[in-house]
């Protein structure tokens, strides 16, 4: 099988009768002392991923026609449009890990470069392509030569965004090459691919911040684990976003962890550059500058990487406001 390097797999939920609001958060262990806001490991969250991707048997060595024209969500079930939200179609080859190993891999963000034994692309005017039209920087690479049964696990990746190194990943499928079948087709639905969290926001502590106080510096160099617990790098942290949640609680912001930016009824962000700081009065959103924080309903300041495969902030730390 021919190699070609892979810049990035960019990889990535009712109501009731009227009752008493939600409970205000409860003060943190330490109040606010006058001076930075110090994120350290005790505020991360936590949280275990699962990618769930099928898999389509094709017959080795033919130009199978791959399909997309009946999507209309993505990984994390939000609405996308084939026609006009996918912008980069392309087909990895890994040589020797299964589909467990990669799904598993995905999933906790830990898929080096190194497995990627063929990265090539396909550029089509509808949302079809067959496989043999994928190629490596326009050139005809044959692909379907190297479609071979035994030939590794392969699968097909559709994204946001022309550049993979920063392109957004909406959904996923496994192509298995099997000799001697009928010739076929392969169609990612809605059903082919997820991505589903499980997140512990509860068990973090509470960062504590002062009321109505915008020109504050949030400080996070001492933040050592992500959201997995595996070892952090601050430098690839590009966007730090402050979200309030009115009317829920932490509970509630648990259980719909996917959708944070359609539940929050405040939303502000800024973008950064690989600093371990900001001043959070630099942060704007649909209504203007953050005005800083406000009690009775619980806030999350998330540190982000825009470049990442997964779609998981880096960070995500709850902030009580108080006094």
């Amino acid at each position: 099988m021919r190699a070609a390097p892979l810049a990035c797999l960019v990889v990535v939920l009712g109501c009731g009768d009227e009752g008493p609001g939600p409970a205000p958060p409860a003060p943190p262990a330490e109040p606010w002392d006058g001076g930075p806001l110090q994120v350290a490991d005790e505020h991360q969250f936590s949280y275990a991923a699962t990618v769930q991707i099928d898999s389509v048997d094709l017959r080795a060595e033919t130009s199978a026609p791959l399909r997309w024209g009946e999507l209309t969500t993505d990984l994390l079930g939000h609405p996308v449009d084939p026609l006009t939200d996918l912008d980069l179609i392309s087909l990895v080859a890994f040589a020797d890990l299964t589909q467990d190993e990669v799904r598993a891999a995905i999933a906790t963000d830990s898929l080096p470069q190194s497995e990627v034994s063929l990265f090539v692309t396909c550029e089509p005017d509808v949302p079809e392509c067959p496989l043999g039209d994928f190629s490596l920087f326009g050139q005809d690479n044959d692909i379907e030569r190297y479609f071979e049964e035994g030939s590794g696990t392969w699968m097909l990746t559709l994204a946001s965004g022309e550049v993979a190194a920063s392109a957004q990943l909406r959904k996923l499928l496994f192509l298995r090459p099997v000799a001697g079948i009928e010739e076929g087709a392969a169609s990612v639905t809605d059903g082919s691919s997820s991505f589903t969290v499980n997140a512990d926001l509860t068990g973090a502590t509470g960062l504590a911040a002062p009321l109505g106080v915008a020109e504050l510096e949030v400080d996070w160099s001492a933040l050592t684990i992500d959201g997995l617990g595996l070892d952090l790098q601050t430098q690839r942290i590009d966007q730090l976003t402050l979200a309030r949640f009115g009317g829920l609680t932490l509970g509630d912001v648990e259980a719909d962890f996917l959708n944070l930016e359609q539940i929050g009824d405040g939303y502000w962000e800024l973008a950064l550059d690989g600093e371990a700081t900001a001043d959070l009065s630099a942060a704007s959103g649909p209504d203007g500058p953050f005005p800083g924080f406000d009690g009775g309903a619980p806030w999350l300041l998330a540190l982000r990487c825009s470049t990442c495969r997964s779609p998981m902030p880096l960070a995500l730390v709850p902030i009580v406001p108080w006094p």
